[in-house]
């Protein structure tokens, strides 16, 4: 079962308190096409059951809440050296191997199919549900509202930005990881927390989008812990560890 520790709860409930979810306007209504939603099926949950009112609305468009969280993605981007960027450039496209790598050399899709397989599942559901609720508020990007947030990694996304679909699939991948290698849990979630971070620095998040992203990880892993798809994959991808491990 998920553990959720007591500030990533609390963090929860102050957000979901933070803005009414049917506030008329939000952060930066985007007039361009709003990201498509995604055609495949999902694996583990039904996507209708986590719809976008889910989370609390973003800050209103023009509010002084939004402009603190431009004011923050310019005062980190300030503080970006080389490795910092170097990891920002490194972590651009979102794929498993940005947290499997922790598990060791010999950690790939070829050796470890069930693996990765389980995670990619659970990354596609994530998109879904994220991809939803970012057409619902329809947030344009940091970069696309300041001409003082540079965007520091390409490819530049095609989706809008809150909630931050990175955060949330690396939260959902630690949680996961952290099931088949609890003796490796705090790096797992120390990775994904990074990850998170990067993107605010790279200019593709607001602050605000990183805990929504990790309240909806923590929605979407509820709903996938009641498939037995999901148990049973995640039941292989065990077996397949301590198999191909001895």
């Amino acid at each position: 079962m998920i553990t959720f520790t007591r500030s990533l709860l609390l963090t929860a409930a102050l957000t979901l308190v933070m803005v009414p979810a049917q506030a008329a306007t939000t952060l930066n209504k985007s007039s361009q096409t709003t990201a498509p939603a995604s055609t495949a099926p999902a694996s583990y949950l039904d996507p209708s059951h986590l719809t976008p009112d889910i989370l609390a609305a973003p800050p209103p468009a023009g509010s002084k809440a939004a402009q603190r969280e431009l004011d923050t993605v310019v005062r980190l981007q300030s503080k970006v050296d080389d490795k910092a960027l170097a990891a920002i450039k490194k972590e651009a496209t979102l794929r498993p191997a940005l947290m499997t790598y922790l598990l060791g050399k010999s950690f790939s899709a070829k050796a470890y199919p069930k693996l990765f397989a389980l995670l990619d599942k659970a990354q596609r559901d994530t998109t879904l549900v994220a991809t939803n609720a970012k057409t619902r508020w329809a947030v344009k990007r940091p970069y696309e509202m300041s001409d003082k947030v540079k965007p520091l990694a390409e490819p530049l996304p095609t989706t809008l930005s809150y909630p931050s679909e990175y955060t949330a699939t690396t939260m959902v991948w630690a949680e996961i990881l952290s099931q088949l290698k609890p003796e490796l849990s705090d790096k797992f979630k120390a990775r994904a927390n990074a990850i998170s971070s990067n993107r605010v620095k790279a200019g593709m998040d607001y602050p605000v989008d990183q805990i929504a992203g990790r309240n909806l990880a923590w929605a979407i892993l509820r709903e996938m812990e009641k498939s037995d798809v999901y148990k049973s994959d995640l039941a292989a991808a065990k077996d397949e560890l301590s198999t191909v491990s001895r």
